[in-house]
Formats: C-alpha cells, sequence, structure tokens
C-alpha cells in the first residue's frame, strides 16, 4: 500500500507541474545532459641505433599532461581545456565559428550556463613502456557541465612541456570540438573529437618520442715497445643537456679484460648537477659499451696521462683519427645515434745495435791476441814443412 501511496503522490505532482505549464502556455524544461566520455590515444615511441636490441634501451616512465588554452598562454588550467569558440549556438547563427569569444556578451554566456571548460586526463608510461611502433595510453575527455544551446563549443589545450632528457614533448594547439544536438527537446552532446589548432585537421593521436644512443670504445695498444697486458684507466663523462635531468638507467658492458665491478648501470641517483662519470680500468683488446645513454647528453671520453712511461695517446672517432685530444669533447648523442671510439696506445723505442765504445779496449785487445794466435800457427806450419 505504501508503495502505491508514494507512486500516487508522484503522479499528482507531475500532473500538477503540467497543468500549471498549460495554464500558463508554456512546455515543460528539457533537462540538459552532459556529453559521454570522449577519448584519443596519446602515443610513446621509441628511437634507438640500428641493430640494437630495445631491451637495452628503456624509456623512463613519463606522465604527459595538458592545460587549458594555446601554448603560450601565461595562465592555464591544468587538465582542462577553455572555451574558446562558438559554431551554430543561439549566440552565434553562423555556420564558422566564432574565433574570439570575447565578442560575445558574458552576461549571456553566463545566464545560459555554457560550460568554459572539458577535462582532459594525464597520460602515465610506466618505466620501459615506449616501443618502436608506439605504446599507446587513452586519454579521456569529459564536459564539465550541462549544455542548454545546441551548436559546436570549441575548447583550446596543448601539452605541457616537461623537462626529461631524451623524450620529446608536443608543442602543437590543440582543440576539442564538443558537437551538442537538440533531441527532442535535450540538449545532448553528441560527439566529442580532437583538432589540430593551426591546420583544422582531425586528429585522433598526439605522439611523443624518447631517443637514445650507444658510446662505446675500444684500446689498443701498438708500437715495439707496447706492453698488450699493461691496464690503463680510461673516465667517460656525461653531461645532461641544461635542465634536462637524466632519468633513465645507462647500461654497461665490458668484452675483454676489465674490472667486473666497474661494469655497473649509470641510474638516476648517480648524476650530480646534471653530471655522471665513470673509470674504467682496460688492456690492449678491451671494448666498453654504454647504452641507453639519452638525446642531447654530452659524451666525453679521456685517458689518463701516460707518456711518462713512453706512450702516445691518439684517438679515432668512427673510423676518423682526432689526434691526442680527447675524441668526444663536442659529442652530443642524437637520436639513435652510435659513437665508436678507438683508444690506441703507441710506444715505439729506437734500439741501438751499435758498438758501445766504452768497450773498444777490450775489443782491441782480443783482435790482437786473435792476430798473435793466427800468426803463431803459422810459423809453426812452415817449420814443419
Amino acid at each position: 500500500m505504501r508503495g502505491k501511496g508514494m507512486k500516487l503522490t508522484k503522479n499528482l505532482v507531475l500532473s500538477a507541474l503540467t497543468a500549471a505549464a498549460l495554464v500558463a502556455g508554456t512546455t515543460l524544461p528539457a533537462f540538459a545532459t552532459t556529453a559521454p566520455e570522449a577519448t584519443f590515444n596519446k602515443v610513446y615511441t621509441l628511437t634507438i641505433p640500428t641493430g640494437e636490441t630495445a631491451t637495452n634501451y628503456a624509456s623512463p616512465a613519463e606522465t604527459f599532461i595538458f592545460s587549458s588554452g594555446k601554448a603560450d598562454a601565461t595562465a592555464t588550467t591544468e587538465g582542462k581545456a577553455s572555451l574558446a569558440a562558438l559554431k551554430g549556438t543561439s549566440w552565434n547563427t553562423n555556420t564558422t565559428a566564432v574565433q574570439d569569444i570575447s565578442a560575445l556578451d558574458a552576461a549571456v554566456k553566463s545566464a545560459d550556463n555554457i560550460p568554459q571548460t572539458v577535462s582532459v586526463s594525464s597520460a602515465a608510461f610506466a618505466d620501459g613502456a615506449a616501443t618502436a611502433d608506439g605504446a599507446t595510453v587513452a586519454v579521456n575527455v569529459t564536459t564539465d557541465g550541462e549544455y542548454t544551446k545546441p551548436g559546436v563549443y570549441y575548447y583550446d589545450f596543448h601539452e605541457v612541456a616537461g623537462t626529461t632528457a631524451g623524450v620529446t614533448y608536443d608543442g602543437t594547439n590543440y582543440r576539442v570540438a564538443v558537437t551538442v544536438e537538440n533531441k527532442n527537446g535535450s540538449m545532448v552532446p553528441s560527439s566529442v573529437k580532437l583538432i589540430n589548432r593551426t591546420s583544422g585537421a582531425k586528429v585522433d593521436k598526439i605522439t611523443n618520442n624518447y631517443a637514445a644512443g650507444k658510446l662505446s670504445f675500444t684500446k689498443k695498444v701498438a708500437g715495439n715497445m707496447g706492453d698488450t697486458n699493461k691496464q690503463f684507466k680510461v673516465t667517460v663523462t656525461l653531461t645532461a643537456p641544461a635542465n634536462k635531468p637524466v632519468k633513465s638507467t645507462i647500461g654497461v658492458a665490458g668484452d675483454g679484460t676489465t674490472v667486473a665491478s666497474e661494469l655497473t648501470a649509470i641510474n638516476p641517483a648517480d648524476w650530480t648537477n646534471g653530471t655522471a662519470t665513470k673509470t674504467f680500468t682496460v688492456q690492449d683488446g678491451t671494448t666498453i659499451s654504454l647504452t641507453n645513454i639519452p638525446e642531447g647528453v654530452s659524451c666525453l671520453v679521456k685517458e689518463n696521462d701516460y707518456s711518462a712511461a713512453g706512450y702516445t695517446t691518439t684517438y679515432s672517432l668512427n673510423g676518423s683519427t682526432t689526434g691526442t685530444a680527447d675524441a668526444s669533447t663536442a659529442q652530443n648523442m642524437v637520436a639513435g645515434g652510435n659513437i665508436a671510439l678507438t683508444i690506441t696506445n703507441t710506444n715505439n723505442t729506437k734500439i741501438d745495435t751499435g758498438v758501445f765504445t766504452s768497450n773498444a779496449p777490450y775489443i782491441m785487445i782480443l783482435a790482437v791476441a786473435a792476430a798473435g794466435a793466427i800468426a803463431f800457427v803459422i810459423i809453426s806450419r812452415k817449420r814443419r814443412a
């Protein structure tokens, strides 16, 4: 009985509202609805040296975020896209969008409750997520209010530029177009699409890239006095681009005779004031490789001075001899780069094969004695004859 009574009361209230509306000569208000959630793709791609294994090039974890307005705007709101233009609304009956909505009466906009923003979610990627083909995370776009007029509502946003070394951020200005239709008196957002604000083209993804490269050096010993068992110390200094921290783990590997404890990875925590250094003990035939060095990192390879031991050091960069100075002072890692060095230590000593003058008197004595012995033998033979 109680349920029937409540239903009867609700029907009576609706009947009363309908009657009042008929008396006033109006119809019941249509309740506006919010748009269903729409998405576009955030893609994270990977660029590495040709022929290298992707497992040695793990991209750093990265969360890409978006903010309202254009990229050059001074004041923006994170996670939002801001109302920028209208098309075919009751305030704009033209078929082309009004690019400057400040021309519209602010009071009218406020009174009619035009949603001033839509929400744009962030896109988070874990360590190593980027791939050559691109890893994808959906970015959700949802409206922040109800619409009371049909038309197309445009909202501007951009990606917030991050600082991670090796990661390329998208500087394009984008626009979300929300189409609102009048369906039986209800204002229904029927579509949400992503637009490149500059070209006006519809797009379905925003792509970012992580790029890294490889540094390797090989030790060679040459010369007639070169000791192939001698150990040499070589220091690698990596310098990050200004205001771009390195969040990647740089792999270290070596073959030939090396100190095993030196072959440990360079982790993000190993950087101090934008610099990471590592010293290696090498000898003839040793090759050291550092992988996953982010694009833009400067690589300096320098051996200790062994001139006192008779060695001259030369560097060859990708097969081209650079002289006795360190070879990588100006070597910045490029996307997919492969910096290959050969460090040669040469020790050539001229061996004097002449007669030592200090032995000359003794040699003369031996020569005279030998000559006397020969003369004695000859005279003895003649006498016998």
